[in-house]
């Protein structure tokens, strides 16, 4: 079925996608008309929305990224432009783990942690002469408590994901 959205051309820039019982969500900018609309528009103007219905399910997002549910109900969604992680419990409850700087997208979820990604700010310039540096933040699942940080060697990160152990 195919699904089309007002507005011209990545006017809402929707970028993730995930199933959360049984239908598909995505995380956009805003719900704008013209191409790039969100451009300078982007505080508390993106949400999470189910794609067939266009009903918003979490809104006063900032550049929101990588949704995901949990069997528990419990959402998490890299609020990008913000730089922080935010989960959000069964009964609406919302925490973030900030990191100020930094823009966070792309996100796995393990049994106990959690892996973000924090990309370096398109708009920064590097100084001449400095690699760039983005990382991953390994997260406690449970208390959002950042257990380390592990640099990489590029500027930006997309999304994350776990790879089954290879251990027998």
């Amino acid at each position: 079925k195919k699904i089309m959205l007002p507005g011209e051309r990545d006017s809402w820039h929707v970028n993730c996608f995930d199933v959360w019982h049984g239908r598909l969500v995505a995380s956009c900018f805003g719900r704008f008309d013209t191409h790039r609309g969100w451009k300078g528009n982007e505080a508390d103007n993106g949400f999470v929305f189910d794609v067939e219905s266009q009903e918003i399910i979490i809104d006063r997002l900032t550049m929101p990224h990588t949704p995901r549910l949990m069997e528990d109900g419990t959402r998490y969604i890299c609020n990008s432009a913000s730089g922080a992680l935010l989960k959000i419990s069964p009964s609406g409850d919302r925490i973030e783990a900030c990191f100020p700087g930094h823009f966070c997208r792309g996100m796995a979820i393990g049994e106990q942690l959690i892996y973000v990604g924090l990309s370096e700010r398109r708009e920064e310039q590097l100084p001449i002469g400095s690699a760039p540096k983005a990382c991953v933040a390994v997260i406690d699942r449970t208390t959002l408590k950042v257990r380390q940080l592990v640099t990489i060697p590029f500027r930006e990160i997309y999304d994350i994901i776990i790879l089954p152990s290879t251990d027998q």
